[in-house]
């Protein structure tokens, strides 16, 4: 096979050192924040959206395809755990 077929860039040496559940476990993500804003409520320019729990992957996820979208966004993180336990 030539050369110029292979996929370059980081991307595909990811996919070399990634494992099953990873890899559908950010798909799932992905298909998620993409329902989100484009079918359960179409997120449209200039609109402000609130992202709750921003810092996982699924926020993480909704707030680059909000601001791709062009809204404004206000992110809600929760606090740092707190030990559990006596």
């Amino acid at each position: 096979m030539p050369s110029t077929w292979w996929p370059r860039g980081p991307a595909w040496w990811l996919s070399l050192r990634l494992d099953d559940k990873a890899a559908i476990a950010g798909l799932v993500q992905g298909l998620t924040a993409h329902f989100l804003s484009h079918d359960t409520y179409p997120i449209k320019a200039g609109e402000t959206v609130l992202i709750h729990a921003a810092a996982g992957g699924v926020g993480l996820l909704l707030t680059q395809m909000a601001k791709q979208l062009g809204a404004r966004i206000w992110r809600r993180s929760p606090p740092r755990p707190r030990p559990t336990g006596a």
